[in-house]
């Protein structure tokens, strides 16, 4: 998993799918990123993801309890339809990335 800080904005790149066989080591990973570093804003860019089950939303909502910064970022259509069906796009910062072709 690759990460970038700029600006005290700590963006983490996921990619595959989260779901509940992929949620854990996903989390650990994110964790592991986020320890140690200082910043005012954490970005999840989704631009690579493309499938989240009730696993990956689970770990999303943690991650928004500790940081009330979070913002998604480059949600494929696809899954973005589930954080609206959920109604985390009304709780969270997400927006939509471009379609890939």
């Amino acid at each position: 998993m690759e990460y970038s800080l700029n600006e005290n904005k700590l963006t983490i790149y996921l990619t595959g799918r989260i779901d509940s066989n992929t949620s854990q080591k996903i989390e650990d990973e994110i964790v592991s990123i986020i320890e140690g570093k200082t910043f005012n804003e954490l970005i999840l860019n989704f631009e690579n993801i493309d499938f989240v089950s009730s696993a990956g939303l689970r770990v999303i909502l943690r991650f928004k309890k500790k940081h009330s910064s979070l913002k998604i970022i480059n949600v494929v259509p696809e899954v973005y339809d589930v954080f609206e069906m959920t109604g985390f796009s009304e709780m969270m910062n997400i927006t939509k990335g471009f379609r890939r072709l």
